[in-house]
């Protein structure tokens, strides 16, 4: 069964039915050129903000480090770069355009959920500013990104933490080594 587009450009130029007119077809196939191509620019703007990401902890990590050593307590900095955290983030979602979730929805969220991930990042962004200070901040950041890839290698292939699963690849395999072994190129002394 064909079907059978009618199309303004082609009707007025008295062609009144065709299987699928060409301007249809030059159309869609436009529109799709135009949507592979936001998707690969949407890819590259996630990239770089990603990549951003990494640029801010590291300078956070430094900056947060610094002030430990200041106050001559991690703990503490980490105290305070949270609060301002806190701070920054709520200010950000009074300004959110959008609704924030119903009584159901956080009823619905698991109990662990609420303190789990915040008791692993208090104890990662402690450790980054203990050893950044006695590390320095490349070989920390560098260390701890290897730590970061690792883990989410294993937790990707094997779906931990609800993650997507991604199955290990031996091209995974090979980046993982690859980083490893320029680790150590950057920290051999």
């Amino acid at each position: 069964m064909n079907a059978r587009f009618f199309c303004a450009h082609c009707f007025f130029k008295k062609r009144k039915e065709i299987n699928i007119c060409k301007c249809i077809a030059n159309k869609v196939e436009v529109h799709l050129s135009q949507t592979k191509k936001a998707i690969s620019l949407n890819y590259f703007n996630l990239i770089l903000l990603a990549f951003l990401g990494g640029v801010f902890l590291a300078i956070q990590g430094a900056l947060n480090a610094r002030l430990g050593v200041l106050l001559k307590s991690p703990l503490l900095a980490t105290v305070i770069a949270y609060g301002v955290s806190v701070l920054f983030a709520l200010i950000c979602v009074f300004f959110k355009k959008g609704t924030l979730p119903t009584v159901g929805t956080v009823r619905n969220i698991p109990f662990y959920m609420w303190f789990s991930g915040g008791v692993f990042s208090v104890v990662g962004i402690l450790l980054y500013y203990y050893t950044i200070p006695r590390l320095g901040v490349g070989t920390m950041i560098s260390f701890g990104l290897c730590g970061q890839l690792i883990l989410a290698v294993i937790a990707g292939h094997f779906g931990w933490l609800q993650l997507p699963e991604e199955p290990l690849t031996l091209k995974k395999i090979i980046g993982v080594v690859t980083m490893i072994v320029g680790i150590v190129l950057i920290n051999i002394k």
